[in-house]
């Protein structure tokens, strides 16, 4: 977290009959509070969110920098170094270096 601490993370998940007890109990038992960067939510039935990224399997991550540039999608569990380099790439393209 001290890497990701200034990256904004979004975490959507699909969630039956909007039963969020799982998702809630996620939120606790990790601690999500105390990190003002994280948002967890669900995206009920809509699957908006799994059309705009054409979302196939999960977990899926997109990696955006500050300009709205897509730099990086994982379509699969990923390592949590290779994420981190993504946002530092992230960073770095916003820049336009």
């Amino acid at each position: 977290m001290k890497e990701l601490g200034n990256t904004q993370i979004i975490m959507i998940t699909w969630s039956a009959n909007y039963d969020i007890r799982a998702l809630k109990n996620f939120v606790r038992d990790f601690d999500l509070k105390k990190y003002p960067n994280i948002t967890v939510g669900t995206e009920g039935y809509t699957y908006l969110v799994q059309k705009y990224f054409n979302v196939i399997t999960t977990p899926f991550i997109a990696i955006y920098n500050s300009n709205g540039k897509l730099v990086k999608t994982f379509s699969k569990a990923t390592e949590i170094d290779d994420v981190v380099a993504a946002v530092k790439q992230a960073d770095l393209s916003k820049r336009g270096k």
